[in-house]
């Protein structure tokens, strides 16, 4: 009986550690697309809006980091991930979707900032999510 309890929850664990990979991978893919967009807008942009979009583009440089940082913890090994298309024109309702993404994301890492090992690592990626809605609110206040 032994022996049964072992091999399930090592299936368990191996699902676990699995959703968990990929909910790291699915978060930088979101990265990547934001840093893709921060840098369109400040492209064609100039001004205070210009520097929003630099200080937005650096933020999430520093999640995407973070986000290959765990995944090379976790596994041991780096993260693959895909060149994605960007935002040539970044608008109104470019940035509106950004927003709503990064204050999914705050919320997902600020639950995932209760794990003992990584969950120091995931409240810092929050606070900094929240402080891109914060700029990203500024952004939509000056289109």
């Amino acid at each position: 009986m032994k022996q049964q309890e072992q091999a399930v929850w090592q299936r368990v664990m191996a699902a676990k550690e699995n959703v968990q990979e990929n909910s790291l991978k699915t978060h930088a893919m979101q990265s990547m697309e934001a840093i893709g967009e921060y840098t369109a807008m400040q492209r064609k942009s100039s001004g205070r809006l210009q520097q929003l979009a630099s200080e937005l583009s650096k933020q999430e440089q520093q999640v995407l980091l973070a986000l290959k940082g765990l995944q090379q913890l976790q596994t041991g090994g780096p993260m693959q991930l895909p060149k994605l298309p960007g935002c040539s024109d970044p608008n109104r309702r470019c940035m509106v979707r950004r927003y709503h993404c990064t204050r999914r994301a705050a919320t997902e890492f600020m639950i995932r900032s209760a794990e003992s090992e990584w969950g120091c690592v995931f409240l810092a990626m929050a606070k900094l999510q929240e402080k891109q809605c914060f700029l990203l609110a500024q952004v939509l206040g000056m289109m």
